[in-house]
C-alpha cells in the first residue's frame, strides 16, 4: 500500500503565499508547524524578518525572490476608489472553526461595522467623489463576506456580493483603502496611493494569530494612516482631489521597499525549484 501513497509522504513543500508578510506570522508559518522547503518572499525587510525572526528558518529554505503573481499584476487605472480591510479575530460569531463566512446577527452591532457602513455612506466623502467623477467599491474579507448584506449601498459605493478578483480590482482602481491587510502591499507595487483606516489599532492585535512585526505603518506605510472616521475621510479627499497622485514620500518608500520590480519573480521562484 506504502508504494502508492509514498509521494504523499515524501514531498517539498514550496510556499508561495498569499501576501508579502508585513506581520510577524511566526506563531503560524514556524518550522515546527509547516516545515517549509522554500519560502518565497518579495522584500528585504520581509525576508530578513523571516531569517531572523522566530520562524526557525535559515538562507536555506528563505528565498527573495519576488511573488510570481506579481508578474501579471498590471495598471488599467479608472475612477474608483477601493475599500478592502481585513478580518477581525474578536467577531468571532462571524466565522466557524475553519474560518469560513457565518451570518452574524449582532454584527451591525460591531466597532467594525460601525465604522465601514459610516466610511461608504459619508456625505462629505460621498460628494467629493461625485464631483470628482469618482466611483467606489467596497470588499469585505472573505472570512466577514456573509456580512455583506448588512452594509448599505448607495449611488457612489457598491457592496461586492462574493467572488472578488484582486487582480482586476486591483488594475482598475486608483485609490485603496485600508486598514492592516497585506492587499496593501499588491497595490503599493503598482506605484498608486493608500490610506490606512485604522481606528482600532490598540485592539486589532489582541487574540489575534499573529503580531506586529517589523512594519511600522506610519514610519513604513505607504500612504497616511487615519486613526478615526474624519481624518480618514479628509485623506481620502485630498487625494481624490488631487487626481490620485502618490505622494513622493510614500513613492521612494515603496521603490526602497520591494527587491524586484520587473516581470521575472515566476522565473525566479521557477529556478530556486529546480535547484531544490
Amino acid at each position: 500500500m506504502k508504494r502508492y501513497i509514498n509521494d504523499l509522504l515524501t514531498y517539498k513543500y514550496v510556499f508561495l503565499q498569499h501576501g508579502v508578510i508585513i506581520n510577524d506570522l511566526s506563531k503560524w508559518l514556524c518550522k515546527f508547524n509547516k516545515n517549509i522547503d522554500i519560502f518565497v518572499t518579495s522584500a528585504k525587510h520581509e525576508y530578513d524578518s523571516i531569517v531572523n525572526g522566530d520562524y526557525g528558518y535559515t538562507e536555506k529554505q528563505v528565498k527573495l525572490t519576488g511573488m510570481p503573481r506579481y508578474d501579471m499584476l498590471h495598471n488599467d487605472a479608472q475612477k474608483q476608489v477601493v475599500i478592502i480591510p481585513t478580518w477581525r479575530n474578536s467577531i468571532k460569531a462571524a466565522f466557524d472553526n475553519t474560518t469560513r463566512s457565518v451570518y452574524y446577527k449582532e454584527f451591525k452591532k460591531t466597532k467594525y461595522f460601525k465604522f465601514f457602513n459610516s466610511l461608504i455612506n459619508n456625505e462629505r466623502l460621498l460628494e467629493c467623489l461625485k464631483n470628482n467623477g469618482y466611483s467606489g467599491l467596497f470588499c469585505l474579507h472573505p472570512i466577514h463576506a456573509k456580512q455583506y448584506v448588512d452594509f448599505k449601498e448607495n449611488d457612489v459605493f457598491k457592496v461586492n456580493k462574493g467572488f472578488v478578483d484582486y487582480q482586476d480590482v486591483f488594475s482598475k482602481s486608483s485609490l485603496l483603502v485600508t486598514d492592516y491587510s497585506s492587499v496593501s502591499t499588491d497595490f503599493a507595487y503598482l506605484r498608486k496611493p493608500i490610506v490606512y483606516a485604522q481606528f482600532d489599532f490598540d485592539t486589532f492585535f489582541d487574540g489575534a494569530n499573529y503580531k506586529q512585526g517589523y512594519f511600522n505603518y506610519k514610519n513604513d506605510g505607504f500612504g497616511p494612516v487615519a486613526c478615526d472616521l474624519e481624518s480618514t475621510v479628509d485623506e481620502i479627499i485630498k487625494l481624490v482631489e488631487n487626481d490620485c497622485k502618490i505622494d513622493d514620500k510614500y513613492l521612494k518608500r515603496i521603490n526602497e521597499y520591494f527587491a524586484f520590480n520587473d516581470k521575472n519573480n515566476s522565473m525566479r521562484v521557477y529556478q530556486e525549484i529546480i535547484n531544490l
